[in-house]
């Protein structure tokens, strides 16, 4: 009797188990539909994938789809791997939190007052440097430099500015440390204890058959290919290229504690006590009442999402190959299919260009606040004053929203074909607005 309830109860899991694969390809499909995704996706629960595929345009001129071997950037996700490092060498005996950048650089502006902890979780005040810089090369010397005519944003531990700059100078640090370079550095204490043999750095001169190629403008009349960055950048704060399947392998190790001690992992996914949101390279959310750790990355052609929730064994993996997209909408979409929440399915229906034509105009909905409404790739996009432009997808022929958002607009045509008005419904309530 026994035997067969187990049988009965594997035979049900493994019905859910399809059901949700089922669900999520459903998913998935209809936002690769509307051009909310194009890449590559995998999700996992207990000790098994349950999904994996791969959507869309690879390469254009190549005519190639993306797979579930597609390389793609991951760019910030390679954030983890530094921390990861980091604390590998903490359990060394060869780095401290408590170590003092002036150990490295003994002439960095109050360097003694900067933390490897500091660095760790963006609380050290140093100059992003992707907010402009005029270095004319990426070298140690010349970053350090410009880095030492750059003051503070705040003092060290007194406040928080996510900063490239911090985890480029964990890299360097790492190199000091081992005697290695940096990436010699992720591979003997990552890449090949996971097995991880489809990552690496310098995508930019990779030749291989699974490369993505990336696009800044990717509709269906235009796939503008992304300008690319030259190594090392963005060198130890993003330069990671990899798979899902990697990135998974990558998962597993951590969540045995192959890589780093359980103390060293808790550590990582311990939010600071001025941004509750992030760890030490980690960030750290709730989701139905349980920690999910994870983090993104974009850039020039890329966008990814790692994400998991330990307590319940669940891993999503989202790689992007075109960069305005936002992953978090569709992570948190397959999160409440797996929970058996209500989820979005994405519609997008065609509206041809003389309805949307009618629309267009700037909407005054109160004195501050007024949208601006134009046509742009046969798609209706919407720009708040002051705000970015949101591409619109359409429910119906005079009603569009914002996937994204929770906002929505309703044009109201008179008799005669002419909108002079729009209706904008966000959280429950309805703002009217006049075209001017």
């Amino acid at each position: 009797m026994k035997k067969m309830i187990l049988f009965l109860l594997t035979l049900g899991s493994i019905r859910d188990t399809i059901a949700q694969a089922i669900q999520l390809d459903e998913l998935v499909n209809a936002y690769a539909e509307v051009n909310r995704f194009n890449g590559a996706v995998l999700v996992a629960r207990g000790n098994s994938i349950i999904y994996e595929n791969g959507f869309g345009v690879k390469d254009a001129a190549q005519q190639t789809n993306n797979d579930t071997n597609t390389l793609f950037r991951i760019y910030s996700v390679t954030k983890t791997f530094t921390a990861t490092v980091i604390f590998k060498l903490i359990e060394e005996k060869k780095l401290s939190l408590d170590d003092r950048l002036s150990k490295f650089y003994p002439s960095f502006p109050k360097g003694d007052s900067i933390t490897i902890q500091h660095l760790l979780n963006h609380t050290s005040g140093i100059y992003n440097y992707t907010k402009g810089n005029d270095m004319k090369d990426q070298s140690e010397a010349t970053f350090i430099h410009f880095l030492s005519t750059k003051p503070l944003e705040f003092s060290p531990g007194k406040g928080w500015d996510y900063s490239n700059s911090g985890y480029w100078l964990l890299g360097y640090i790492i190199q000091k440390v081992t005697g290695i370079t940096y990436e010699e550095a992720v591979n003997r204490y990552i890449f090949l204890p996971c097995k991880m043999n489809h990552s690496g750095f310098d995508f930019k001169t990779l030749k291989h058959i699974n490369k993505a190629t990336g696009y800044e403008i990717f509709t269906a009349d235009t796939k503008k290919e992304a300008q690319d960055i030259d190594p090392p950048g963005p060198y130890a704060a993003g330069a990671i290229y990899s798979t899902i399947g990697d990135l998974y392998r990558y998962y597993k190790a951590q969540q045995a504690f192959q890589l780093i001690s359980r103390q060293s992992l808790y550590k990582a996914w311990t939010p600071g006590t001025i941004n509750k949101h992030y760890g030490f390279g980690w960030q750290i959310d709730n989701i139905e009442g349980k920690k999910a750790i994870s983090h993104s990355g974009g850039g020039p052609g890329f966008q990814s999402n790692f994400f998991f929730i330990p307590q319940d064994s669940i891993c999503v993996v989202l790689l992007n190959n075109t960069e305005n997209v936002n992953l978090d909408i569709l992570t948190h979409a397959i999160c409440n299919l797996l929970y058996g929440k209500p989820y979005k399915i994405p519609i997008d229906v065609p509206v041809d260009s003389l309805t949307l034509k009618r629309y267009v105009g700037h909407y005054v909905f109160a004195p501050t606040f007024s949208i601006d409404i134009t046509v742009e790739g046969g798609k209706l996009v919407a720009q708040p004053v002051g705000q970015p432009k949101t591409m619109m997808l359409a429910e119906k022929e005079n009603y569009f929203y914002a996937l994204e958002k929770d906002a929505s607009l309703e044009f109201l045509v008179n008799e005669t074909g002419i909108c002079n008005e729009a209706v904008l419904h966000q959280g429950g309530n309805e703002h009217h607005g006049k075209r001017q």
